[in-house]
Parts: structure tokens; sequence; C-alpha cells
């Protein structure tokens, strides 16, 4: 005896339950998604937690040893800056867009203590074969101190240090090589931006005469390279500096906020900088006060930009975890919200 198999067909009704499960599942996933109003809260709510980790994190006083330590780190990173793009480029040229830059950053006697901290620089390399050789040592040295600072201060924001299991030496070696990297990925990124700005501004003078096209379009074009530039460096920092791991996508959005601050305060700034002389209180001092308040606005940029950057990652974003050779730490509560 033998059973035919008939095929199991679904029923017109159990297909019609099956439809409005799946129109139920659907409106509960459109219930679930935030609104605008929803969204613009937990985004302030974000930028509120980043203030609040920014100061228990105590980042106003690592910013201020940053700065320390990128101020008289300066003479030698643009030292090395200037020798390695005077390979590629005319180094005069490269000084000039430097000094340019920097005066339209922080005025005129900003630019001033940057020609002559270049010039002094130049004039302290020997020409002995030893003195020279003592000199670019020096040179990296120095040019890399500010990097691994700023490489201490991301860790701490972070919550992630070296393991101090492994050979401290070879941490420092390490340190120092990869900062050295960094000296060359900003000089870089300082050559692109140089010969984009001098494309720009040539084209710019052709087609104003030529064409009598409006010379502020190229402006535009111009700050909108030099934004995009400037958050190419910050994700840099952000993904490569730290020891952690963070994924690029969270990157991107620190590494936006951060070039948006340092735009804004370069802005607001150079504002207060024309309307007051804030190194006049300093007498002969006064052009180095300058540059101290803005590499100091600067280092806090940096650092404002990582606690959010941290905070972004934990709440949509993947999370930071510590790189291969580092380990998590907890120096205190934080009492902000990561999500």
């Amino acid at each position: 005896m033998t059973n035919d198999a008939t095929p199991i067909t679904d029923s017109p009704a159990a297909e019609q339950k099956a439809a409005s499960v799946d129109k139920a599942q659907e409106a509960a996933v459109v219930m679930e998604r935030p609104g605008l109003a929803a969204t613009i809260q937990g985004f302030g709510e974000l930028l509120w937690g980043t203030v609040l980790a920014f100061f228990s994190d105590d980042c106003s006083s690592m910013a201020a040893a940053l700065s320390f330590y990128s101020f008289f780190s300066l003479p030698a990173l643009l030292t090395l800056l200037l020798t390695i793009i005077g390979r590629i480029a005319d180094p005069v040229e490269v000084q000039r867009a430097i000094v340019k830059e920097v005066g339209n950053l922080i005025g005129n006697s900003g630019a001033d203590q940057m020609t002559t901290i270049i010039g002094n620089a130049h004039l302290a390399s020997g020409s002995a074969t030893i003195a020279t050789v003592l000199s670019i040592a020096a040179l990296v040295f120095g040019a890399t101190t500010s990097f691994a600072q700023l490489q201490a201060a991301l860790n701490k924001a972070w919550g992630v240090k070296p393991n101090p299991r492994h050979n401290q030496l070879r941490v420092f070696l390490v340190k120092r090589i990869f900062s050295f990297g960094v000296v060359i990925t900003v000089a870089f990124l300082l050559l692109v931006s140089l010969a984009f700005n001098t494309m720009l501004t040539a084209v710019g003078a052709r087609y104003a005469g030529d064409h009598g096209a409006p010379s502020v379009l190229f402006q535009l074009g111009s700050f909108v390279i030099s934004f995009f530039l400037i958050a190419a460096l910050f994700a840099a920092m952000y993904r490569y500096l730290p020891d952690a791991r963070i994924a690029w996508r969270d990157v991107r959005a620190g590494a936006l906020m951060s070039a948006s601050l340092f735009i804004l305060g370069k802005m607001v700034i150079g504002l207060y900088l024309g309307r007051s002389n804030p190194g006049s209180v300093y007498g002969v001092a006064g052009s180095l006060a300058v540059v101290l308040i803005w590499v100091y606005y600067t280092s806090m940029t940096v650092l404002l930009g990582a606690e959010f950057t941290r905070l972004w990652a934990q709440r949509f974003g993947r999370g930071i975890t510590p790189s291969e050779g580092a380990v998590a730490y907890v120096e205190e509560e934080r009492q902000v919200m990561a999500g």
C-alpha cells in the first residue's frame, strides 16, 4: 500500500496572516526610527557629552602641555618640513606660502615671528659632517616630540595606553618612527594644499582677466579644498596616532567636526586679533604670545574633536578598542552620555 505525496500549500488565510505580521513588523521598525526632533535632541546630547568629557578628562591641561611641546618643536618641525618639501618644490616659495597662511591665521606679528623662527632654524644648522648628522638627529627628535605628546593625549582621551608589560624602549622607538611618518604625511598634505592653491590662484587670475569670472568662486574652491585637507589631516591623526582601533566611518565624523571647529576658530581668532592686540601686554614677547594662543586653541580643537569621535563611535558606530600592544584603562568614571 502506497501513499501518494500531495504538496502542502499555504491556505489563503495563512498567507493573509503572514502578510499582516510583516506589515506589523514594518510598522514597528518605522515607529522605532527617531524623528527629526529626536535626532536633533540626540545630537545635542552628544555635543553636551563631548563638552563634559573634555573637562572631565582635563583636556585643557593636556592641550596646554601639547601646545608647549608643539611650540618648542616648531623650529625643528618647520625646518624638517621645508627640507622634505624642498626636494620636490622650491623651498623659498613653500616658506612664503607658510608665512602667508600664518599671517592669514594670526596676523602680521605671528607671520613675522614665523619668519624669524624659520630663519634662525636654518642658521643653526652646521656645515660640518658630524654637526650635520647631529643637527638632523635633533631635528627629527624635536619634530616628532609634539606628535608623540599628541599621541599620549589622544590615548588618555580614548582610555587606552601601551601595554606596560612590553619593552618600553621598543615602544618609544616605534612611536618616534611613526611620528616621523606623520611628519612626512603633513609635508605631503602641505605640498598638495600649496599646489592646489597655486593652481586656483593662477586659473582665477586668468579667467578673471579674460572672461570676467568672479574671483569669489575660486576663493570658495580654495576654501573647500583647504577644509577637506584639514579634515584629512584630522582623520589621519585619529585613525593612526592613538593606540586604538576605530572604524573609518567613525573617524570621518570626528574629522569633519574637528575641521569645522578649526575653521570656526580661525575666523573667531582672526576677528579677535584684528580688533585687539593681546600680544601687546607681553611687550617684546607679544608675537610669541600670539603664536602660543593659536597653538593652544588648535590643541584644544584636536582634543575636543577626539572626545566627540569617541562618543560618536560609542553611540552610533562600532566603538573604540585597544590596538595590538595596548590595553584599556579608566582613570575615573566619566559623567557623560556615551549611548
